[in-house]
């Protein structure tokens, strides 16, 4: 291809798009040939070359393909996404290899933009999957010896991982390889910059690369070589005990670590420039260590004493306390310690504070704030702690020993939390957090709703909100966070649902609600342990005591309108109506009766006669009338009342139903002692009389019947003066009627 010649315009050096393509490839012709900076946008000219032009396209290729060398020194200059498109001017591994070879010559001159190459490789890596190893193993050895650039480390970790991914075992024999082999080398030339190498490597790699980094950290040469160093280098000394926090990720390395270093830890502790280090080792092998209980107060002072250094240091202490704080006596300390918390505060309100950081800060102030009823919940707390190194339960034994106030605790709430306005705060930049500081954050809103002294302020402040926020971003009810679940039912049943659905309709509640209410394809209660069906059956209680409050809001009729046209929220209505326990029975009872006082939706349900399942709902309802529960008889009678007294011509409808006049005949003579079940079932029998005409018959047998317990009433001295008013009116009205 004949090259233009190099004339560029004054469109050029205005950096405007070009229009045609000749205008492109003279632009690509002065990067190529003139010396840096050109006097227009170059990033731009490469970028739309390559993308709007077929013919500068090809020429761009053309260019890159004859100088490589040359190519990546123009890309270089500019922004490390240009990396995609030099990559992409190759349309195979083969031609590739040129490029992969010069960025090969370019990591080891140790002078080069590695920011721009190692994307450059990174790119290649994920264009090109047929590679062979050979041709790309000199990364593992090249990017480890040059580990300690600050520019290698994060895309090395990058680069191993796409490498292992697809080489597995020979990268993992090359990578472990190159590790054992800088230990020779170091013990060799007797010097520590091998050594510091291989440590700072494991150190940052140890999460990702677990059992190969272990294999080389419990080498028997590794370890001759690195406990004689140490006393001989602090600055090893250093990277070393971070390098033991780091592989307390690997069980057995806990153990080991507990073995060989505990002595040097414990006397480390006390030393100023290791003593934060050695008490992060130390909390992670606790397990493992055997450590006596009266250490506990020197860790802690060591972590609240570095809370006030910036950086690395401030990080580690607030991993340390996110586990500390699981102990009583720890979470006591803090807890008294105001200028420790307000550290804590301003790192948790800085907008520049790390993700890491601000899960950690959040962690801390998760295990403070939970009562001690909720202690045992508190101790499982530790699984959730997964932005850390691996740690099972750190001192155990000392949080069943130790014991709390309640008080202290909630007056900690409503100082450091509440009147801090922390939830407000969570409210406000929920999208913001990570999904780790999510569910911490969710924990604490869960905190404060346990108490009767901080839910109103926690509500006030948008702790609903954030439950039902983070209930929505968890696509799949499977990840449901549980404490979500309890802060809307605990809201729901402890405040006005009208003065908190304020912002959103309450309709945004409902299918949470109704995931804590079983159905039929949900375990039996022999497949449950017993923890797992009293929680099953408080969460399903709270859940229609929850909804039950929220029909009696305005838009009840649309709550009636939902719930009803939803054949998973019926079932599971119809499921508890015949459930064994009885205040999941008697609480769906009493949501159908504040359904059906409010609306005709549900009532179709049970009331639609000529519907063949609206008649077997009503005729369920009539056994229900018969229940042992009295509160739950009494929630049935109100249903039938309410809707008699709602609809005149279902009253009618109604009254010539003889299981349900059955019903009432015998529980007016048998119970008729009980006066809110007596006042509902006479409110019944007024609205099927009055729905009659005085010449029809109700159910003709019957009338004596009904007529002799209440004459009884009207004698009885328990009854009140207005039921048995009410009663006489009956009576009478029962007595113009055909015999």
């Amino acid at each position: 291809m004949t090259e233009p010649k190099s004339n560029a315009n004054e469109s050029l050096k205005s950096g405007a798009i070009f229009v045609d393509s000749t205008s492109y490839n003279n632009a690509i012709n002065r990067l190529f040939e003139e010396t840096f900076p050109v006097d227009f946008d170059g990033e731009t000219v490469i970028r739309e070359a390559f993308q709007i032009h077929g013919s500068s396209q090809t020429y761009l290729k053309t260019k890159v393909h004859k100088n490589v060398s040359r190519s990546v020194d123009v890309f270089s200059r500019y922004d490390r996404s240009l990396a995609f498109v030099l990559v992409q001017c190759f349309d195979n591994e083969t031609d590739s290899l040129a490029l992969l070879r010069e960025l090969k010559g370019r990591i080891r001159k140790s002078e080069q933009n590695y920011l721009f190459t190692l994307s450059v490789v990174l790119q290649l890596l994920g264009r090109f999957n047929n590679y062979d190893f050979v041709d790309v193993k000199f990364l593992v050895r090249d990017l480890i010896v040059r580990y300690q650039n600050p520019d290698i480390g994060s895309m090395a970790l990058v680069i191993f991982a796409k490498l292992q991914e697809r080489y597995k075992q020979v990268f993992n024999t090359q990578f472990t390889g190159c590790l054992d082999a800088l230990v020779v080398e170091s013990e060799i030339s007797g010097t520590s910059d091998a050594i510091l190498t291989v440590v700072k490597v494991l150190t940052e790699l140890y999460a990702v690369f677990t059992t190969e980094c272990t294999r080389v950290f419990l080498g028997q040469d590794f370890q001759d070589l690195l406990k004689t160093r140490v006393t001989q280098d602090q600055n090893l000394a250093i990277v070393s005990f971070k390098l033991l926090a780091s592989a307390c990720i690997d069980e057995n390395v806990r153990s080991f670590i507990a073995e060989n270093y505990i002595d040097v830890l414990q006397e480390s502790v006390n030393v100023d420039r290791f003593s934060l280090l050695a008490t992060i080792v130390l909390i992670k092998i606790w397990n493992f260590a055997k450590l006596k209980t009266d250490i506990i107060p020197l860790l802690t002072n060591n972590l609240v004493t570095a809370l006030g250094r910036e950086g690395t240091d401030e990080g580690l202490a607030i991993e340390g306390l996110a586990y500390m704080t699981l102990m009583i006596n720890v979470k006591k300390r803090l807890r008294a310690d105001s200028l420790a918390c307000s550290k804590l505060l301003k790192l948790l309100k800085r907008k520049d504070t790390e993700s890491a950081a601000k899960y950690g800060v959040l962690a801390i102030f998760s295990n403070l704030s939970v009562l001690p009823s909720d202690e045992k919940e508190s101790q499982r707390a530790v699984q959730n702690l997964r932005a850390y190194s691996s740690l099972k339960d750190p001192a155990g034994q000392l949080m069943k020993s130790e014991t709390e106030d309640t008080e202290s605790v909630v007056l900690f709430n409503k100082r450091f939390i509440l009147k801090e306005q922390l939830v407000k705060l969570f409210d406000d930049h929920f999208k913001e957090l990570s999904l780790g500081s999510r569910a911490q954050a969710v924990r604490i809103v869960y905190n404060m709703i346990r108490s009767n002294q901080t839910i109103r302020e926690c509500t006030k402040q948008g702790g609903l909100w954030i439950a039902l926020k983070d209930l929505k971003a968890s696509h799949d009810s499977a990840h449901y966070n549980r404490y979500s679940l309890w802060i809307v039912t605990r809201c729901l049943t402890s405040d006005d649902p009208s003065v908190l659905f304020s912002r959103i309709s309450p309709l945004n509640a409902i299918p949470y609600l109704f995931f804590l209410i079983p159905n039929g394809e949900q375990a039996t209660p022999d497949q449950q342990s017993d923890t797992e069906q009293e929680f099953n059956v408080k969460a399903t209680y709270e859940a229609l005591i929850a909804l039950t409050n929220l029909a009696s809001l305005p838009e009840c009729d649309e709550i009636c309108r939902t719930i009803s046209s939803s054949p998973l929220y019926w079932s599971k209505i119809t499921n508890c109506m015949i459930d064994t326990n009885i205040r999941i029975q008697r609480s769906v009872l009493e949501l159908l009766a504040n359904l059906m006082a409010n609306s005709l939706h549900v009532a179709v349900k049970f009331f639609n006669f000529d519907n063949p399942a609206s008649v077997r709902n009503f005729n369920l309802l009539v056994k229900l009338l018969y229940l042992n529960d009295i509160k739950s008889q009494r929630a049935v009678a109100a249903i039938f009342a309410n809707i008699a007294t709602s609809v005149p011509f279902i009253a009618q409808d109604l009254s010539q139903k003889s299981n349900l006049i059955d019903a009432v005949c015998e529980l007016l003579e048998s119970q008729g002692d009980d006066a809110d079940l007596r006042t509902r079932l006479m409110t019944l029998l007024s609205a099927m009389l009055s729905a009659n005409s005085p010449q029809t018959l109700i159910v003709d047998e019957r009338n004596i019947r009904l007529s002799n317990a209440l004459q009884a009433f009207k004698n009885e001295e328990m009854v009140n003066s207005q039921d048995k008013t009410i009663a006489s009116d009956l009576v009478d009205q029962l007595n113009e009627r055909q015999v």
